[in-house]
């Protein structure tokens, strides 16, 4: 299995399914997959009153991060879309999803 066939493999699913591709980089990605997987994890604690704090750590391995920030990313996408997520964690950590700057919560 090489990177080269997993691509290529994917772009092949993608035309058999109908779907578009709009170029190298621009997705849909394979990598869209972990992006995914990630958010769709949190969404799911989150509803299911889990400890997210005990969580974190298995998703961070899971993903293969050796940081905790690197795994914080898929909690900032996750807030965008799922404002509970954020609330809940603010309790436990919260500076742990920073306000994006030039953010007005006016505008959305």
């Amino acid at each position: 299995m090489t990177v080269g066939n997993i691509y290529h493999n994917f772009r092949r699913f993608l035309w058999r399914a109908d779907i578009s591709h709009a170029g190298r980089g621009k997705g849909p990605r394979v990598h869209d997959f972990r992006h995914t997987y990630a958010c769709h994890c949190l969404k799911k604690w989150v509803m299911k009153g889990k400890d997210i704090t005990a969580y974190l750590p298995v998703l961070r391995t899971y993903l293969g991060h050796t940081s905790f920030e690197e795994t914080a990313y898929y909690l900032r996408l996750t807030s965008d879309i799922f404002p509970d997520i954020s609330i809940k964690l603010e309790g436990y950590y919260p500076d742990i999803i920073p306000r994006l700057e030039g953010y007005n919560d006016e505008t959305y």
